[in-house]
């Protein structure tokens, strides 16, 4: 019950993720900026930069210090990037209107990423200027 009250956020947001990656590709909504090309791949991205920066500000509050660990980076990378490669499994297997593609893993895996480097810019800029 702990695990479900210091990660609910980060689990709320994976049921988002679930719901918007496994919804029928006729349920997602057609505006003009969707049809730029790959513009999917900036929402992959997007949705895992997002999730890691949950994860990591959640995991941070059983840290010592606010600095994560090379074990917490490594956890919530495989957490993040594991439910990138499960979420596309699922729309190969499970979904008749949605596709898996190698290239939606990769900008999930980059969103990660990103999310560990914004994660310590952020909390560089807070320190600079004693916010935290």
């Amino acid at each position: 019950m702990l695990f479900l009250k210091r990660y609910w956020k980060s689990i709320a947001w994976a049921v988002v993720i679930f719901i918007v990656c496994t919804m029928p590709s006729d349920g997602v909504p057609r505006f003009k900026l969707f049809r730029i090309d790959h513009f999917d791949k900036f929402v992959h991205f997007s949705l895992y930069l997002i999730l890691g920066v949950l994860l990591f500000l959640e995991s941070r509050s059983q840290e010592e210090n606010e600095n994560l660990t090379l074990n917490t980076v490594i956890v919530v990378g495989s957490i993040s990037i594991g439910y990138g490669i499960l979420i596309e499994l699922t729309q190969l297997f499970f979904t008749t209107t949605r596709s898996a593609e190698l290239l939606d893993v990769l900008a999930n895996t980059l969103g990660f990423i990103i999310s560990v480097i914004a994660y310590y810019v952020v909390l560089r800029v807070l320190t600079l200027f004693h916010l935290k």
